[in-house]
């Protein structure tokens, strides 16, 4: 909430600057619908609504080196997460000049860059597909990749025939409410709170191609209610992405490799490790100017020690198809005008690796196989 009042505190003042200024707006707004088969990974219906997105962006530049930005957004994403508004980001930046590109800071609520969409990733126009790749960009764990309230460091150098930016990111995750419930089931345990969030990534477009590195740390605290007991989660994964354009075509590959560490009452005694993998490959293809379209194979293994979920089984009575996924996507990507696209995708899935709750899944909520068809309409502004 704070940051919502600093957003409409901050914009209040500045606005009346605009007309002398550099000022930029623009924003966007969507509305989709989900039907789920076999699981209630968005809804416990056949079919939801409760698709909703809208952001509002603004941007001023006061001086050549001096920048101040802000996002405000609303989500309803089903069971996902609770309709809310939030800031997205709300920063001060500083920027200056080389002679072959910039290198700047930024201050405040900051978007987190892991991999090739974490800092675009809820924005419709930008992302591939309606829901992400589970194995990278997760739902039930984005409160931990999607921004900070710390600093940025950044550049960019241009080379002969493309450019490298990077950015080295520090401060501390917003761990919502939603994180809790995806993550536990329910808030009567306790709440996840934000220990630290730590980032490194590098990003080189060379002609045809983008290639990226990403090594991050994220650390989650939790209490218990009553404050008895005290727990942590620290994830620490190395992230790889390529990017390939040739002609209407476009293959993107992300990997990314890491470690879960347990402590506490998530851990059988002392300190546990649980190594987790995740990748995928996507394919755009552009046949006619408007309609854009793609196909993917997302992979996800919760724990490379268990890669099939067996000993999850024996141990705990859970099903072994909660220790992996495997999810096929075919969609489409319309552009009906400059301003409005309508996405329409497909998932095929076998597993249930990112289905929340994570902790205490729901065996007879969730099939080994089951599906997910989405449609979103979206129209973006600017003035």
């Amino acid at each position: 909430m704070r940051y919502i009042r600093g957003f409409v505190l901050v914009t209040g003042m500045l606005s009346s600057l605009a007309l002398a200024q550099d000022w930029q707006w623009n924003g966007f707004i969507s509305q989709g619908l989900v039907g789920v088969d076999g699981s209630h990974f968005f809804t416990d219906d056949d079919t939801s609504l409760e698709l909703t997105e809208a952001t509002l962006m603004s941007s001023w530049r006061p001086a050549e080196h001096w920048r101040l930005a802000g996002a405000l957004n609303y989500r309803q994403r089903g069971n996902l997460i609770d309709e809310a508004w939030q800031t997205d980001y709300l920063f001060v930046e500083y920027l200056h000049f080389l002679a072959s590109g910039h290198m700047g800071a930024r201050l405040g609520r900051v978007k987190n860059e892991v991999g090739l969409y974490s800092s675009t990733r809820d924005v419709p126009f930008s992302r591939p597909g309606i829901i992400m790749p589970q194995s990278i960009y997760s739902d039930y764990y984005r409160d931990a990749q999607l921004h900070i309230d710390g600093l940025d460091i950044f550049g960019q150098y241009h080379l002969e025939d493309g450019q490298l930016n990077w950015h080295l990111t520090g401060g501390s995750a917003d761990a919502t409410k939603d994180l809790t419930r995806n993550v536990n089931g329910t808030l009567a345990y306790g709440q996840y709170h934000s220990d630290a969030f730590v980032s490194l990534d590098l990003d080189l477009q060379y002609q045809d191609w983008t290639l990226g590195a990403t090594l991050f740390h994220v650390g989650l605290g939790f209490e218990t209610e009553p404050k008895t007991f005290e727990s942590h989660v620290d994830l620490r994964a190395l992230v790889l992405s390529a990017q390939y354009r040739a002609g209407p075509l476009e293959l993107t590959a992300e990997f990314m490799q890491g470690n879960r560490y347990l402590k506490g009452i998530f851990s059988s005694g002392g300190e546990q490790r649980e190594p987790y993998r995740g990748y995928y490959l996507d394919l755009h293809s552009r046949f006619a100017s408007p309609v854009n379209v793609f196909a993917r194979f997302d992979h996800m293994i919760n724990n490379l020690d268990d890669r099939n979920g067996v000993r999850l089984e024996r141990a705990t009575g859970i099903p072994a198809h909660y220790g992996y996924s495997k999810d096929w996507v075919a969609g489409v990507q319309w552009q009906l005008a400059d301003n409005w696209l309508l996405v329409a995708e497909h998932h095929w899935i076998e597993g249930a690796a990112w289905v929340p709750p994570v902790i205490f899944p729901q065996p007879l909520t969730q099939d080994k196989y089951w599906s997910i068809f989405a449609l979103q309409l979206s129209y973006r502004m600017q003035w």
